[in-house]
This record gives C-alpha cells, sequence and structure tokens, in this order.
C-alpha cells in the first residue's frame, strides 16, 4: 500500500508544490527589491556628463576645417 501510495501520479505534485510556491514567492519578491533598489541608484545618480554637454553644439573634433 504505502508503495503505491508513493508512485501515484498525485503523490510527488503535492508534495513539492508548497516548496515551490514558497521558492517562487521568496525570488520575485527579491527580484521585485532589487529592481526597486536599481531604479532609486538610477534616480539618485542624476544626469552624467555626456547628457550634460549634449546641446552645447558639436564636439571640438567634430568642427570641419579648410585647406
Amino acid at each position: 500500500m504505502r508503495q503505491q501510495a508513493l508512485t501515484e501520479r498525485e503523490f510527488l505534485p503535492a508534495l513539492i508544490s508548497g516548496p515551490f510556491h514558497s521558492g517562487l514567492v521568496v525570488v520575485f519578491a527579491f527580484g521585485a527589491a532589487l529592481a526597486l533598489l536599481a531604479a532609486i541608484a538610477s534616480l539618485l545618480r542624476g544626469v552624467g556628463p555626456a547628457a550634460k554637454t549634449r546641446n552645447r553644439g558639436p564636439a571640438p573634433s567634430a568642427k570641419r576645417t579648410r585647406l
């Protein structure tokens, strides 16, 4: 009787569904927390020097010279 209970199709899924669900909750919560932390870090970083000089015109090396 015990061997039949262990080899049924419902035994293993019923056995691991609880821990699997708990693991998924932990992983997705951790991923969401990391995404939120990355968004906050990105906002606190501010505008970099490349973005500040973007609207000032062409770079000095890009100027054309006549020969």
